[in-house]
């Protein structure tokens, strides 16, 4: 097994950090150890360590995987990240995570990690539902249980926030300096978003801590950018053959990486910027251009290639229909909303940078991943950027597809009628929807309707809703495939 004393018996080939860990403190805590942190921030971290080994490591927390801290301890918090384009491997073992702390079993022991005055920086990567918001608005829904849960036993918080809030309170409590919130999820203004559901929690419990945490607490922005599927079966056969030894807990990713930081950092900061992450005053650009077309493009091959049949996302580049239409969603109708952001000469090597990206046979990424808490992504994901071309009266097919394939796929059944698992926090409103509606104009007209998803303004959109209809319609008579690009629809919708 992967362990310290196992790293001199490692093959040359695989990369090893050259620091000596056990003299190094932990400047960051960390809430949400899963592939992607252990693949970007934590892969970063360890560099930069190897240049200029400092008190930058890493105290991890799991809110809802107590495998992850038991694989990890069990090889003394070390992992590997098996690096792979469709041509080349590379291979190397992360030293940087000291310690992982499962959050149910021992959440004083995070909050006491958090209050350490070593620690500089609490991060996180929690996926968007762990935000506790409301996508529409950008507000806290205290409506989940876990925020009523905190709201009333603060002492012992089981959400993210709560977390936060607490250690953020017992250091306006104790005189302490505050550390910085720092966001690596996917979400657009994510620090902004960040501190505003913070603040709002505060206000409940405390409006005296409230006004505490917006005079004297940082949320810097960020924008991750790498694919990092979930470590399959086969993933962790090839990960023991190259180590020649087991790797419970390692990940395998892609060789496109990229990090771009708002520096705001008054405690201080590693210097990441050794090792290509890019502090910026204003990440706005960089993070409206990834989620648009990354992420946008990244769930609608979800939803439209479930139903299809795919599996993985790099079966769908394999299928030219599929390929094709999302080339033309990336540029006939997410391209003009960013024309603001750079020149069009500038954008479209991004969309065929994205394309080789997707066609990588080496990463195993399931459509079925991606398509978890759509409720909670494609406010950012898509929404805004359907906005925009209704505003400019410009083509909306493949969102109408891509809207109406995720309405469908919320249904719990393919086109095949087969069960399919719904993993969402909606599951049950959705589920109601479908039971209780005699058509699918009905069906329709619901979600649209579901105003923590859409915006007044899109809701409204009676024009849209009737695309989406049609497109929904053609779905339900098996016909998504001939309708993928248009042809039974006007190419160019306008109202």
């Amino acid at each position: 097994m992967l362990n310290q004393q196992a790293l001199s018996q490692l093959p040359s080939h695989v990369d090893t950090f050259r620091y000596d860990r056990s003299a190094l403190q932990s400047g960051i805590v960390h809430l949400g150890v899963g592939a992607f942190h252990k693949a970007h921030m934590a892969w970063y971290l360890d560099q930069y360590l190897d240049h200029d080994p400092s008190d930058w490591t890493i105290i991890g927390a799991s809110f809802r995987g107590k495998s992850v801290r038991d694989d990890l301890a069990s090889q003394d918090y070390l992992y590997s990240v098996l690096v792979k384009d469709n041509q080349q491997a590379k291979h190397r073992v992360i030293g940087a995570i000291r310690e992982v702390i499962f959050v149910p079993e021992a959440v004083e022991q995070l909050l006491l990690a958090i209050a350490q005055p070593s620690t500089k920086i609490v991060s996180l990567t929690v996926t968007e539902k762990g935000y506790c918001h409301e996508p529409a608005t950008g507000q806290l829904d205290t409506n989940r249980p876990e925020i009523s849960h905190d709201l009333n036993a603060l002492e012992s918080p089981q959400s993210v926030i709560g977390v936060l809030v607490q250690a953020l309170r017992l250091c306006y409590q104790q005189g302490g300096k505050p550390f910085v919130v720092l966001s690596c999820d996917n979400l657009p203004s994510n620090g902004k978003l960040l501190r505003q559901v913070i603040l709002d929690f505060a206000h409940i419990v405390d409006p005296n801590l409230e006004q505490w945490i917006a005079e004297n607490v940082a949320f810097p922005c960020s924008m991750v950018d790498r694919i990092v599927p979930r470590t399959q079966e086969s993933s962790f056969q090839e990960l023991e053959a190259s180590l020649g030894t087991t790797d419970m807990a390692g990940c395998v990713t892609e060789g496109f990486s990229q990090w771009v930081v708002e520096d705001q950092f008054p405690q201080g900061r590693p210097a990441l910027e050794k090792v290509g992450v890019q502090f910026v005053e204003d990440v706005t650009p960089y993070e409206t251009m990834k989620l648009r077309l990354l992420n946008g493009t990244h769930s609608a091959i979800a939803y439209v290639g479930q139903l299809l049949g795919y599996e993985f996302v790099y079966e769908t580049m394999e299928d030219l229909d599929f390929k094709n239409f999302i080339l033309t969603m990336m540029l006939d109708e997410i391209l003009p909303s960013l024309l603001s952001l750079g020149t069009e000469e500038h954008l479209r090597p991004y969309c065929h940078q994205l394309i080789q990206r997707y066609e990588n046979k080496n990463l195993l990424h399931r459509t079925l991943q991606i398509a978890m808490d759509g409720s909670q992504k494609i406010p950012q994901r898509w929404l805004n950027t359907l906005q925009y071309q209704r505003q400019q009266n410009g083509r909306i097919h493949c969102f109408s597809v891509a809207l109406a394939a995720w309405i469908k796929f919320t249904s719990g059944k393919n086109l095949s009628g087969d069960s399919v698992e719904v993993n969402d926090p909606m599951a049950s409103v959705f589920q109601e929807i479908w039971q209780s509606s005699n058509d699918l104009q009905s069906v329709v007209h619901r979600y649209f309707g579901l105003r923590s998803v859409f915006s007044e303004e899109l809701g409204n959109d009676l024009f849209l809703q009737n695309t989406v209809v049609d497109v929904l319609t053609l779905i339900e008579a098996d016909q998504l495939r001939e309708n993928l690009l248009g042809p039974a629809l006007n190419p160019n919708q306008t109202s």
